[in-house]
């Protein structure tokens, strides 16, 4: 059974994204029902069935993962991403562990962005969205005199819920086929 447990894991966390990818495509957000229960019981269950190290690194998953959203958030004045999309994240990397947690959080960055670049390319868009974004992550820096307002109308609402779902299947895929260990 104990072989079988990060296998377990990892699903479980596709689904969390799946379900999470639903709610979040239908009303733009991704509850706290669904995040919060996992960050704080993955590590307990993780911690109890298989020891005090696969806790540890439940723990360390939730933490790693979440902090490059986290900044990001703080970073735009919580423009850039949701506080659902950081739990999720934190949840997913309770549930795979600091490496596949990454590699999902990776992958769904990178397959929003290239849905992004696609979209504003087309829709003519994409300078002015790099712009503001290039303000975005300035300002925090910069003394009050020059700092730019970013107009809402710059930036560009997109969910990310469907891209963190889609950013599991395809870690999760990559790590079995690979042959990984499932929970690193």
């Amino acid at each position: 059974m104990n072989a079988e447990l990060p296998r377990i894991f990892a699903i479980f966390a596709v689904i969390i994204a799946a379900v999470s990818a639903v709610t979040d495509a239908r009303t733009g957000k991704i509850p706290n029902w669904l995040t919060l229960p996992v960050v704080l019981i993955a590590p307990i269950v993780r911690g109890g069935l298989t020891g005090a190290w696969p806790m540890a690194l439940s723990l360390l998953g939730g933490l790693l993962c979440a902090i490059v959203p986290w900044g990001l958030y703080q970073m735009s004045q919580h423009a850039a991403i949701g506080g659902g999309d950081i739990k999720l994240f934190a949840a997913l990397g309770t549930l795979t562990g600091p490496a596949l947690g990454l590699e999902i959080e990776f992958a769904s960055f990178v397959l929003l962005g290239a849905v992004a670049i696609t979209s504003l390319t087309f829709k003519g868009r994409l300078w002015r969205l790099l712009v503001s974004t290039g303000w975005i992550m300035v300002n925090p820096f910069l003394p009050p005199r020059y700092k730019r307002v970013i107009a809402s109308d710059a930036l560009t609402e997109m969910r990310m819920g469907p891209a963190i779902f889609l950013g599991a299947v395809l870690a999760v895929a990559v790590e079995r086929l690979g042959g990984g260990k499932w929970f690193t």
